[in-house]
């Protein structure tokens, strides 16, 4: 029992706040009692790649007069998170990644079903189906690997169909982005001699896109925040001016139908 909630707690934190989800990664370690086993398998050859990483990573964001304090919180982030990530994997879910599979498709439903529920209350903030916590687009990029292993495996089921409908209410445009990608790999690798064909069809689903994109900045973006959004960042990258700090603010889940 502690061995599967070790598992299964990190995993039904993922749409929390990051310090929730760090907390989480810890205290399953901590309830398989390998806590002190964390830094475990490290060595000298690591924290150099750690520091050359760094430095470079520095070298580039001065060059882009970015915000060093800002850079440093999130390498800090990034690290220790990774760290507790690679003790999870190793002690708690013991390298067995089928078991890890199995558990994240048990949590993929639960989410799934609470969001759907929710969403048919109308308890919603934004108006999209979320989950317990994070935005629209934090739940569909959680649900989009379940997404791809149904695919993958050619599953016909009621989870496969209700992550579908939860995906699609959820309207990301950042997700569908990260699925176009992946379908395209998958395309790829499976069909390359018709590969060009597709390709050419995309690229007319782009211009039409555009096209209708355009219309609207130019019609309606009073009315319409995402029209609203194109028009801004469209308009900021034209600009003689650009500015990483405006680039941080283009968040892609505005751009969602």
């Amino acid at each position: 029992m502690k061995q599967k909630i070790a598992v299964y707690l990190p995993l039904f934190c993922l749409l929390s706040y990051w310090y929730v989800e760090f907390a989480a990664v810890f205290l399953a370690v901590l309830l398989t009692g390998n806590i002190f086993k964390i830094f475990r398998g490290f060595n000298r050859k690591h924290f150099l790649y750690l520091l050359l990483f760094v430095g470079i990573e520095m070298f580039i964001m001065a060059l882009l007069d970015y915000d060093m304090r800002k850079f440093f919180e999130q390498v800090g982030l990034v690290v220790t998170t990774a760290i507790g990530y690679r003790a999870y994997f190793i002690y708690v879910l013991k390298k067995d990644i089928s078991f890890f599979v199995k558990c994240y498709l048990n949590m993929s439903v639960v989410i799934v079903g609470y969001a759907l529920v929710a969403y048919a209350l109308n308890i919603t903030i934004s108006g999209r189906l979320e989950g317990w916590g994070g935005e629209p687009g934090d739940i569909a990029l959680l649900i989009l690997p379940a997404l791809v292993y149904y695919f993958y495996h050619k599953e016909i089921s009621i989870r496969c169909a209700l992550t579908v409908l939860a995906f699609m209410l959820a309207s990301s445009t950042a997700s569908f982005a990260a699925l176009f990608i992946i379908l395209a790999l998958f395309l790829f690798v499976y069909y390359r001699k018709k590969f060009f064909k597709l390709i050419v069809a995309a690229l007319v689903v782009f211009m039409v896109s555009s096209a209708v994109s355009s219309y609207l900045s130019d019609n309606k973006s009073d009315n319409n925040d995402a029209a609203l959004k194109f028009k801004e960042t469209w308009e900021m990258l034209q600009s003689n001016r650009f500015s990483f700090y405006d680039l941080e603010t283009l968040n892609a889940s505005t751009y969602a139908s």
